[in-house]
C-alpha cells in the first residue's frame, strides 16, 4: 500500500497509506486505511510528498515537514 496525501479545500491535510517513518504526519508509526487528518495543520495552500517524507505549506509562508529525515529532507 502506497501513501496518499490529500490537501482539502478548507486547507486541511489528510494521508493514507503506509507510516512506517510517520510519513502520514498523525504522530504515530502505524499503517491506516482509512484517510486521517495531519493534526495541528491549518490553512495549508500545497502539499508535497517524497518516498518517505511529507511537506505542506500554509498561507502564512511557513513550511512545515514530517516523516524520515535521513538527509534533512523535512528541515531538522
Amino acid at each position: 500500500m502506497a501513501e496518499l496525501r490529500t490537501l482539502r479545500a478548507d486547507g486541511t491535510v489528510w494521508a493514507v497509506g503506509q507510516n512506517v517513518f510517520g510519513e502520514l504526519g498523525d504522530g504515530t508509526t502505524t499503517n491506516r486505511s482509512l484517510p486521517q487528518q495531519v493534526a495541528g495543520l491549518a490553512n495549508i495552500v500545497d502539499i508535497a510528498a517524497g518516498e518517505d517524507h511529507s511537506l505542506a505549506k500554509s498561507a502564512a509562508g511557513i513550511v512545515y515537514g514530517w516523516g524520515k529525515n535521513l538527509n534533512g529532507q523535512v528541515g531538522g
